[in-house]
Formats: structure tokens, sequence, C-alpha cells
């Protein structure tokens, strides 16, 4: 379990342009200044898309996960739009797992798209 979170962590460091990994905000230095790139993470049912907020990531055990995705780039702001710019991770859960479909119901419940 503790691999997987840390293969999500890295997937989204990777997003990010990032290749450090930690638990502190991702960050880029810029000229004079700093900013923060956050990959969208995307919950997906199959049919719709749901935004998941980071630390929402924490209550996803790993055995629910079914598959991930990471789009950056072009094909991030292409199917996301401007929130996709720092890249896109897509997490699909298992059907079969009342767990899962228990926490899919309580995010599509609390968030519009």
């Amino acid at each position: 379990m503790k691999n997987i979170l840390t293969s999500l962590t890295i997937v989204l460091a990777l997003v990010s342009g990032n290749a450090v990994a930690q638990d502190s905000a991702l960050q880029k230095q810029t000229t004079n200044q700093v900013t923060e790139k956050r990959p969208l993470i995307i919950l997906a049912d199959g049919t719709e898309n749901y935004k998941l907020e980071r630390t929402a990531i924490k209550d996803i055990t790993p055995d629910w996960i079914d598959a991930v995705e990471v789009l950056k780039d072009a094909k991030a702001t292409e199917k996301f739009g401007d929130a996709g710019r720092d890249g896109v991770v897509i997490i699909t859960l298992k059907k079969d797992v009342e767990a899962a479909n228990l926490f899919l119901e309580n995010l599509k419940k609390n968030n519009k798209k």
C-alpha cells in the first residue's frame, strides 16, 4: 500500500515537472518568485470525471485503484482546458469494491464535475 502511495506521489511530481517527490508543495523557482504547479487530479467513473482535492487522495486505499493515467502538456489542456495546464492525473477506481463505490458516490454528491 505504501508503494502505491509513493508511486502516486512520484507521478504527481513528474506531472508537475518537478523530479523531487516530497510531502510539501511542489514548487518551481522562476526568476525572483516562486510559482506552484499543481496538477489537476480527477476521479473517473467511466462516464464522468470528478475533481479530487489534493487532500482527499489520502482517503483512497490503493486496493481501490484500477488505473492511473497521466496527461501532460497539450493533451491535458486539450481535454481539461486551462485547468489542465499543469498536467492531469486521472484515477479510475475498481467498480467491484464497495468502499470505493461509496467514496465515489460521496464525491459525486459534493463535487460538480
